[in-house]
């Protein structure tokens, strides 16, 4: 016994080496999987077997392309200028370039990529890129295709002019086209997609293409359009379709005027709801029977969209309690066991923040 502790005294005053070209090749590669994008391109110009390292499939089974930044310089105060955004969009197409030569199976994607119809559009890459990886297995992806995050607001020869203004509506139309050409691209190959965020246009094609997404359990879907019409079927076909939909969070606006329009929302999966973003949408009846958390806002309109009149709308107390009964959060409130059959102090403080009907916004303006 003493000599197996003198041993091992020894051996704690000797420095352990652990020669990375000695690991198995398993142990390698699941190391460089834990690099982030930068880190695994510095890694990849460390030697020649590294290089092949970082070219196996397994190394890029998650893509971030928002981590890419817009110059490579670490000075302390450069600014950038349109050379740089040039120098990054060539980066990012070399990159998008040598991942389809290397064809990885892809679980978790995260892209920020104008698509726009024009010249400085990225959809022929990502479409390229799209068709040469593996999507089969995607499980995650955050697409979104209304901005390139690295893009300037500066531009050389800005002008602004008459034909600019009316030529808007018509450039939101077509990069609406080539989303919802590109978004049916996308579906068709990441089939079991489980985790979806992105800009949504709430055009029937691109609808009837996100509810081929049966396995989708959380769904982000962003403002596109300023003002946007919703049909109450839009929400149905979603709702119905995405059975094992558990987190849904939407943001948009449609302007309903005087005409004002109650929605229903109803859903035996969901567990979590956020429409605390949206504007013009008010709910008139809720179908949620497994609901556990609820986010709700009252944005008012301002400006030509503004409500004239004194309008009525459901009491979301009312709504709640007859649609909801296993609701435990209403934002950032716990509720009360007893909350369906009275209204207690600090719910009501809640309800008049939130709340559009006729009760609450009077006593919202009254105090």
């Amino acid at each position: 016994m003493g000599k197996i502790l003198a041993k091992f005294r020894e051996l704690q005053g000797t420095p352990i080496k652990f020669p990375f070209q000695n690991l198995p090749d398993v142990c390698k590669l699941k190391i460089f999987s834990y690099l982030g994008l930068i880190d695994k391109g510095l890694a990849a110009q460390v030697c020649h077997e590294w290089n092949l390292w970082l070219q196996s499939p397994s190394i890029w089974m998650n893509i971030d392309l928002t981590q890419l930044p817009l110059h490579s310089k670490r000075l302390r105060f450069h600014r950038c200028t349109a050379k740089c955004h040039a120098e990054h969009h060539v980066k990012i197409s070399k990159f998008l370039l040598y991942l389809g030569r290397i064809r990885p199976l892809v679980m978790w994607i995260s892209i920020s990529l104008e698509i726009t119809g024009t010249k400085d559009d990225w959809l022929d890459l990502i479409q390229l890129l799209f068709s040469s990886v593996h999507l089969n297995e995607l499980r995650v992806a955050s697409l979104i295709w209304k901005a390139t995050m690295a893009k300037p607001l500066w531009s050389g020869n800005f002008k602004w002019s008459l034909v600019d203004l009316q030529g808007t509506e018509y450039t939101m139309r077509r990069r609406q086209r080539h989303f919802a050409k590109f978004f049916e691209m996308f579906v068709q190959a990441a089939p079991r997609l489980e985790h979806l965020t992105l800009p949504f246009d709430w055009s029937l094609r691109s609808i009837r293409s996100l509810i081929h997404l049966k396995n989708i359990q959380s769904l982000t879907l962003d403002k596109f359009f300023d003002f946007q019409v919703l049909d109450q079927i839009m929400l149905d076909m979603i709702l119905q379709s995405l059975q094992l939909l558990r987190h849904l969070v939407i943001e948009i606006w449609t302007p309903s005027g005087s005409g004002l329009i109650g929605y229903q929302i109803h859903s035996n999966s969901l567990l979590y709801l956020d429409i605390s973003q949206c504007r013009g949408l008010f709910l008139s009846q809720v179908g949620l029977q497994n609901i556990r958390i609820l986010k709700v806002s009252r944005h008012e309109w301002k400006g030509p969209l503004e409500l004239k009149g004194d309008i009525d709308t459901a009491c979301l107390h009312q709504v709640l309690s007859a649609g909801a009964p296993h609701l435990q959060q209403l934002n950032d409130h716990f509720l009360e066991v007893h909350w369906r059959e009275h209204i207690y102090e600090k719910l009501d403080r809640v309800l008049r923040a939130v709340c559009s009907c006729r009760a609450h916004k009077q006593i919202t303006a009254v105090t």
